[in-house]
């Protein structure tokens, strides 16, 4: 006999255990829980060889540490961040669903300003790399339209901008905005008059036209008829535009020129 309680002689029934009447007995839906004793009295039974029940559970009751009704009915589960599923029965997203799926990481172009504003290109490592040992900016501020003209203009890459437009002093004008400004702030009439070997000479020195080949006839030697300049840009420089000899640069570098290169101090010894 499952163990229940007698209200009228307040007696638990149950198999092979009999209980003093002055144990208080709950009732819950008709049967018991484990009995409370009364306050003062000694814990366990009064009868010599009785053994005293154990905190388990007796039929139709709940044991120790069970918090599920006594009724029959279903405790809903508990979140406990276990990783379970939503109460609810829905579906929770997996890693694959919650993963970015941008994709890619789209082309900057090196030939453009970056479309974003952000900083460096890369489509060409490279060609990046080169530009930014001379423009740092170009990789830690912004890959400007300006970035993108120095492909050229540095000689790091094609772009299709014809820079080599701005060595040729038979040109009507340099076509990269870039030196252009450059050159024609020094000299306005490089974009009055023509753009001369002088002002391919300012650009190269003055405004990193770096691109350009240089003459190949020795600064500090003169040279022969159509030698325009000199192999340093430096030294040209310092004749024709430092000390006021552009026909050294235009028409022809002779003994004059030479002179002049010792003379001022400007990269020959005599």
């Amino acid at each position: 006999m499952a163990g229940c309680a007698d209200p009228k002689w307040g007696v638990l029934w149950g198999p092979m255990r009999v209980w003093e009447p002055r144990i208080a007995i709950l009732l819950v839906a008709g049967c018991t829980t484990n009995p409370a004793y009364e306050t003062g009295q000694a814990d366990g039974p009064s009868t010599a060889g009785e053994t005293e029940p154990t905190s388990g559970p007796m039929n139709g009751t709940r044991g120790s540490g069970d918090t599920s009704p006594v009724d029959g009915t279903t405790t809903p589960p508990t979140a406990t961040g276990s990783g379970e599923g939503p109460l609810d029965g829905s579906t929770m997203p997996t890693t694959a669903d919650t993963a970015s799926t941008d994709g890619p990481v789209p082309v900057v172009e090196c030939c453009a300003a970056h479309p974003q504003g952000g900083a460096g290109c890369n489509s060409d490592l490279e060609v990046r790399d080169c530009v930014c040992a001379s423009h740092p900016e170009c990789c830690t501020a912004e890959w400007t339209d300006a970035c993108a003209q120095w492909v050229e203009v540095l000689g790091c890459g094609m772009c299709g901008m014809n820079a080599a437009a701005c060595c040729d002093a038979e040109t009507e004008d340099c076509v990269i905005p870039l030196v252009r400004e450059c050159v024609c702030e020094l000299d306005p009439s490089c974009c009055k008059d023509g753009w001369t070997e002088l002002c391919v000479l300012r650009g190269i020195v003055d405004c990193e036209l770096t691109m350009c080949e240089p003459p190949s006839n020795d600064c500090c030697q003169p040279g022969e008829e159509g030698d325009l300049g000199c192999d340093d840009p430096m030294i040209a420089h310092c004749v024709c535009v430092g000390a006021m000899v552009p026909a050294c640069c235009e028409e022809i570098w002779n003994g004059s020129c030479t002179a002049t290169a010792m003379s001022n101090e400007c990269g020959c010894v005599g």
